[in-house]
């Protein structure tokens, strides 16, 4: 919640990156056991109508909480849920006006052996794969020996590229990394993968883990990383590697539902994500502001 210090004339907002939700355990799921982060799992709806609805209403309780405490603005994300999406389109979310939009999110089943998973993903990633080995690039885990400010210089190049293909990338603060090196990465939930090639950093990306899921949280190549196809081996190997260490699923984050049609910004990102034969799954965020509704 950013609520002013000293410039109380400024109206405070409220930024959730996700409701809270039932994550399900993907291993529960698939025998159609109950949620692992839930303890009354059991007892709630299971089926999609009933879940939509439940979410839903997470969603209005959360407005009307954010709402009484005099939040001007209030803003939910959908990162990494929740699945299904509330249905803000939905009779009892007409009082409230929100402004929505949709998103695709993208999960890679980790389970099964290396070959098979391999075959499913698209050719042309499998080309990139072995490309980039061709080349000479490896992946290796390096949470505790190598400095996330690596991952700040990827990503600029990443940044400027992208820019020079009329796309927006955002970067952390130099800050940002640094306190996610002290919090995320040295708390064990962090893990950093890097593709090199003769010692020279290619590609890295930095997921985080909790349990049997893992989630891509940032990543960045360099120019010479982008022509040997590094950030595809990279996002491979790093799969392969948390499946050894029991990850079952791996979101590997969203884009814009718009991004699916060529010529959008992010068609790019979407086609990348989608060549690793993921499933897709529907989000929805919305905003709240206070004269519009409530």
């Amino acid at each position: 919640m950013k609520r002013p210090r000293f410039r109380p004339w400024v109206a405070t907002q409220a930024l959730l990156d996700r409701l809270p939700w039932r994550l399900r355990d993907p291993a529960a799921a698939e025998a159609g056991g109950p949620s692992a982060t839930s303890p009354s799992a059991t007892s709630a709806p299971t089926d999609e109508a009933s879940e939509r609805a439940l979410h839903g209403a997470i969603a209005r309780a959360v407005i009307a909480a954010l709402a009484s405490q005099r939040v001007a603005r209030v803003e939910l994300e959908s990162y990494d849920g929740p699945w299904p999406a509330p249905d803000f389109a939905a009779p009892e979310f007409a009082p409230l006006r929100l402004e929505t939009r949709e998103r695709l999110e993208f999960l890679l089943d980790l389970r099964g052996d290396v070959e098979t998973r391999f075959a499913a993903i698209k050719s042309s990633h499998r080309r990139k794969v072995r490309d980039a080995e061709k080349a000479g690039v490896t992946v290796a885990e390096e949470s505790g020996a190598t400095a996330l400010s690596l991952l700040h210089e990827l990503q600029s190049s990443t940044k400027e590229r992208r820019e020079g293909r009329g796309e927006t990338m955002a970067l952390p603060e130099a800050e940002q990394y640094e306190r996610l090196q002290r919090c995320f990465v040295g708390a064990g939930s962090g893990r950093l993968f890097v593709g090199r090639k003769e010692g020279q950093a290619m590609s890295a990306i930095l997921c985080g883990v909790e349990g049997p899921r893992a989630y891509y949280l940032m990543g960045g190549t360099s120019a010479a990383g982008f022509e040997c196809n590094a950030a595809t081996l990279v996002l491979w190997r790093a799969s392969v590697l948390l499946a050894q260490g029991g990850v079952v699923e791996l979101n590997l984050g969203g884009v814009p539902r718009e991004a699916e049609t060529a010529g959008h910004a992010e068609h790019g990102l979407w086609r990348f994500k989608e060549g690793f034969a993921p499933r897709r799954v529907e989000c929805r965020s919305a905003i709240w502001q206070r004269g519009n509704g409530r």
